[in-house]
């Protein structure tokens, strides 16, 4: 696992960006409820350079929305042969799957998780999930792992704390 490689972020949608649950209203409406620290995190990887795409088996109205609202590089919705298409998508952006990043959480993403150069997975994640991953997030689906792991990926490049001072003018001080 090399986090310096990482040039790419992928993730599954449900029980990683939300907490696996899906309302559908009286209309057939579905709604998902998205991670505020999850849209902040998309905005700070592509400032950093790393593009995020979204890879989910489910087709969500919702989703599309959220994911515009963040700019997310990539939104494939309908998948079920996630591999295949997360290898598209780095050709795509010129980097092989070595140099991806990959949250999952059920059996769904294991080949994907087990393709790629860092592979990630919220708290509350299937056990044979959590078995093949390089990361566990202490965080559970819906509450903020892509920002986890996206801050993970970003302090071991020497990233993030340029980021916080020349974005968000973060200059923490020293502790005596």
């Amino acid at each position: 696992m090399n986090l310096e490689a990482i040039r790419l972020l992928l993730t599954d949608v449900d029980g990683v960006l939300t907490d696996g649950r899906v309302t559908v209203d009286e209309h057939r409406i579905e709604t998902k409820t998205f991670h505020v620290l999850d849209g902040s995190a998309a905005v700070n990887l592509r400032l950093c350079g790393i593009p995020t795409g979204l890879i989910t088996g489910r087709q969500s109205r919702a989703l599309l929305h959220w994911a515009s609202s963040v700019n997310i590089d990539e939104v494939h919705q309908g998948v079920h042969d996630k591999q295949a298409r997360a290898e598209r998508i780095a050709e795509r952006h010129g980097v092989t799957l070595a140099e991806c990043a990959y949250i999952g959480d059920d059996l769904l993403d294991a080949r994907l998780l087990q393709a790629v150069g860092f592979a990630a997975c919220p708290a509350d994640a299937r056990p044979e999930i959590q078995a093949v991953v390089h990361h566990i997030s202490p965080i559970q689906g819906g509450g903020g792992v892509l920002r986890e792991v996206s801050e993970t990926i970003l302090n071991a490049q020497d990233k993030w704390t340029t980021l916080l001072a020349e974005r968000y003018g973060i200059h923490p001080r020293p502790r005596q």
